[in-house]
């Protein structure tokens, strides 16, 4: 699947849109394949390196999605 991955915070420039494996689906997790994606207030300072709190590089952005619920 594709994602907007950052392995180092930085500006708009250090994130990259690579092939990553397909997660693992958990007993309260959804599958959605996502149509769209906002960049969020968090996906700015996550990648930027201001909220450090429970971020670990790399890190796939992206919580503002829409989509269809595949599993």
């Amino acid at each position: 699947m594709k994602a907007a991955v950052v392995h180092e915070p930085g500006g708009p420039d250090v994130f990259r849109i690579e092939d990553v494996p397909m997660p693992t689906i958990g007993r309260d997790d959804a599958l959605v394949r996502v149509e769209g994606c906002g960049v969020s207030s968090h996906d700015i300072v996550a990648r930027d390196g201001t909220y450090r709190r429970g971020i670990e590089f790399p890190v796939i952005l992206g919580i503002e999605v829409s989509g269809t619920v595949e599993e």
